[in-house]
Parts: structure tokens; C-alpha cells; sequence
């Protein structure tokens, strides 16, 4: 299972991508291979997703997570295709309220969800508070 820490960073690789694309789309490909819209496992987001899924195959948020990023990846390839087609009009309305926002915003929640997943486990495996003296002889008379 990955830390808290792991999945903040897959979120923060995640939308550093999504602004690298989103860029990209709007200024004409200058800094972005809009093949590597089709190539998923090529983020970092993707990387990740591929070493977790040899550690923690079966775990339900990581299977919910792994299948919205794919989602995100078809979106993000109609977009790639409307741009390189010259409807830029519709490829930045998708960015903004379309298909591939809505991919984002699920695949965003479903890591936020899994780090409050990560999380709550995390405290139920905590260890409590350690006492700093030892108990006066009174406590455990009930006195």
C-alpha cells in the first residue's frame, strides 16, 4: 500500500502534467509530444501506477484509481485528436468543462479517496500515546 506521501506526490505529478497538456493544446504543441497523450505509462503519474500495481494488484482503490487514469488517457487522446484536427474551440471546451475535465476531476477525487483510505489505516496501525511517567500506585487501586 503506498503512504499519504506517495499518493500527495501522484497528485501533484498529475497536475503538473495536466498543465504541461493543457499548455500545450493552447499554444500550438510547443513544448508538449502529443504522442505521449496516448502513451499513459509515460508520466510519472503512470510510472507509479505501474510499480504499485506489482506491490498492491488487488487493492480497490488502486484498481479504481488505475481504471480512471485510463479514462483520463481516452480523454485526453480525443483531445490530442480534436487539436491536431484544428477544432482547438472544441478541444479546450473539453479541457475546461468536457470529457477530459471530467476524467481529471474523477481521477482526482479517486486519489484523494485513497489517500483518506492510506490514511485511516495508517491510525488504526498507530501506536497511542505512550505515558511519560509511570502510573502512581493510587491509579490502579482506584483510589
Amino acid at each position: 500500500m503506498p503512504t499519504t506521501e506517495e499518493i500527495v506526490l501522484a497528485i501533484g505529478a498529475h497536475i503538473w502534467w495536466k498543465n504541461e497538456f493543457e499548455r500545450a493544446v493552447s499554444d500550438g504543441w510547443h513544448f508538449f509530444n502529443p504522442e505521449l497523450a496516448e502513451r499513459s505509462c509515460q508520466s510519472e503519474l503512470g510510472f507509479w501506477l505501474a510499480e504499485i500495481s506489482l506491490v498492491d494488484p488487488e487493492s480497490e482503490p488502486f484498481r479504481t484509481v488505475q481504471s480512471l487514469y485510463g479514462d483520463f488517457h481516452e480523454a485526453t487522446t480525443e483531445v490530442v485528436r480534436l487539436a491536431a484536427g484544428g477544432n482547438i474551440d472544441l478541444a479546450e471546451a473539453s479541457i475546461g468543462s468536457g470529457a477530459y475535465a471530467q476524467a481529471s476531476l474523477a481521477l482526482m477525487l479517486a486519489l484523494r479517496d485513497w489517500m483518506e483510505t492510506v490514511k485511516a489505516e495508517d491510525s488504526r496501525h498507530a501506536i497511542g500515546t505512550l505515558p511519560t511517567a509511570p502510573p502512581s500506585p493510587q491509579d490502579r487501586l482506584g483510589t
